[in-house]
């Protein structure tokens, strides 16, 4: 891997885990009024699933990827896939009060 690359990587990781709060926010939002933005949570969750396996959160990419899914193929959102969802980013969102 060159350094370039490494380092550009690297900067994009940071800016998916600086943004984790802000998708963390989106998320609870819905969970909270189910009525909210569903476009804005619906590119949330499809960008979470692909960017937190490339970032190397496999946990939380699944969590996505299955809420995604789910909402897909069912048209509607799975209330217990969404809390799973929210838990598992807020590891990212929030270390220290999950630790």
């Amino acid at each position: 891997m060159s350094v370039d690359f490494a380092t550009t990587l690297a900067a994009l990781k940071q800016r998916f885990t600086g943004r984790a709060a802000q998708d963390l926010d989106v998320l609870i939002a819905f969970r909270d009024a189910p009525t909210a933005d569903p476009a804005t949570l619906k590119f949330t969750v499809h960008r979470l699933a692909g960017a937190a396996a490339t970032f190397g959160f496999p946990a939380l990419s699944e969590a996505a990827a299955a809420l995604e899914g789910h909402w897909q193929s069912r048209g509607e959102i799975d209330p217990n896939a969404l809390t799973l969802l929210i838990e598992e980013l807020r590891k990212l969102a929030e270390p220290d009060q999950t630790a």
